[in-house]
């Protein structure tokens, strides 16, 4: 801006003149157009033709058609993908955007997210090794356009003892395309079918193989134990069941993993043998039972059960007398434990006089008193 005046005056006329940079837009940017959906895997990818003078778009989804639409986000490039979405019908429109402003929206596209199962794996196979089978097949994918990183959820593995089935599932939500059966204890041919499953559902079967372990070591079958109630002071016994049928049979040993003290197992035949102390009564035991075979390689097979060790009732004097100097009592109490009698005259020093050993109770004692009429003490101890 300058005043225009006569030399050495004041003068009241002024010129201004306006300077404008050459980047600076002339006119809104056009209406986007082509914009178009591509529906995946609760996902939408978007794209469109760019518009003469945009330098942004504003990119707008709905749940009607026609709208209100929310502004989800502002891109330079000509291409979006809307994630996490919920399964239903979405719409969508793009504006175009530039230094004066904002274009209208483009014409609206939709897009369906259909929640669909997946495709059965393809290509299964079966591989024999010592003691089990090994299943294979090929991944499932779970992408539906590009851009989807999505994979399969997971795989149902069923098992049939025939082609035609029924087939019964041993194993769900398998992560990855294979499973090794280590359950097999027999030379049984054995067919196999796997499902693929994502958050929609469960595919159909594949086609089934087959497999069996013919010439091959096979784990030993050991007999389920349930689990257990003893009162400490009693004996538990349990006589494990194992087979094996390779013929001629294999040599079986049986052993305990970690077994709590006093638990003990006969490695030729299986005998558990174990008599919780005193001292273990109120605890609750996993006993673990584990029978080899001798073939190459060793295989195994373990069975674990709980044991739960109640502590007995106090033992109690009972209709006790002293006669022609003999003291004579009944002890009550729980079957099971030992009991030992102890004797004292001051209550310091304790003497022990008898033990039994797992009485059948109620049970009678008698012994004889202490000499020259002293005070005479008994207590009842409960063992092991």
């Amino acid at each position: 801006m300058r005043y225009l005046s006569p030399a050495n005056s004041y003068g009241d006329v002024a010129e201004v003149q306006f300077f404008t940079s050459s980047t600076l837009a002339s006119a809104l940017p056009a209406v986007p157009t082509g914009l178009t959906t591509s529906p995946g895997v609760q996902e939408v990818g978007l794209s469109w033709t760019a518009s003469s003078g945009a330098v942004t778009y504003n990119v707008k989804r709905g749940t009607t058609s026609g709208g209100p639409y929310t502004n989800i986000i502002n891109r330079t490039a000509t291409v979006d993908m809307d994630t996490g979405l919920p399964y239903g019908m979405y719409y969508y429109v793009v504006s175009a955007v530039n230094a004066l402003g904002e274009s209208a929206n483009s014409v609206e596209a939709s897009a369906l997210l259909a929640c669909s199962t997946l495709a059965a794996p393809t290509d299964l196979a079966v591989t024999a090794g010592n003691g089990q089978l090994i299943l294979t097949w090929a991944a499932v994918s779970n992408k539906v356009i590009a851009s989807s990183s999505v994979n399969a959820v997971s795989y149902n593995v069923l098992q049939a003892t025939n082609f035609a089935g029924p087939f019964a599932l041993v194993v769900a939500g398998v992560g990855t395309a294979s499973f090794t059966d280590g359950t097999i204890t027999d030379h049984n041919l054995y067919y196999y079918e796997v499902q693929t499953v994502n958050a929609c559902g469960t595919s159909t079967n594949s086609a089934p193989v087959s497999g069996s372990l013919v010439g091959m070591n096979v784990s030993p079958a050991l007999t389920p134990i349930p689990n257990q109630t003893i009162m400490a002071g009693q004996t538990l016994v349990i006589t494990n069941l194992a087979g094996d049928v390779l013929a001629p049979p294999q040599v079986l040993s049986y052993a305990l993993v970690t077994p709590p003290p006093g638990a003990t197992i006969n490695s030729l035949n299986g005998l558990l043998s174990w008599r919780p102390t005193i001292a273990q009564g109120g605890t609750t035991n996993v006993l673990t039972v584990v029978v080899s075979n001798n073939g190459q390689p060793v295989l195994s097979a373990i069975q674990n059960f709980v044991v739960n060790v109640l502590p007995p009732a106090q033992p109690a004097f009972a209709h006790y007398a002293i006669s022609n100097g003999l003291f004579v009592s009944w002890i009550v109490g729980d079957s099971g434990p030992d009991y030992s009698l102890f004797r004292s005259t001051n209550l310091i020093s304790w003497q022990l006089v008898s033990t039994t050993n797992q009485p059948a109770m109620p049970f009678q004692f008698v012994v004889p008193t202490v000499a020259n009429r002293q005070d005479e003490y008994y207590r009842i101890r409960l063992g092991p």
